[in-house]
């Protein structure tokens, strides 16, 4: 995959979360107590099955990662 922003080649790779699930949430969404995220995406395979891990790419160059939904 070519990066957006520079066109580099980017490296294949994953985020690795560490006891929770890797999750997403829209700018402008704050946290409740600033411990719980509502209103949030869960990305990844949970904490059942392993250590959550998300698959992307990064570009070297810009330091941007990319992932996709569909292949959490």
């Amino acid at each position: 995959m070519d990066c957006p922003k520079c066109k580099t080649a980017m490296i294949r790779g994953r985020l690795l979360g560490d006891r929770y699930k890797i999750k997403w949430m829209d700018e402008q969404d704050k946290l409740l107590l600033g411990i719980r995220a509502f209103h949030s995406i869960d990305l990844g395979s949970g904490i059942l099955r392993g250590r959550p891990k998300v698959s992307g790419f990064r570009c070297e160059r810009c330091q941007l990662i990319v992932i996709d939904e569909k292949n959490c």
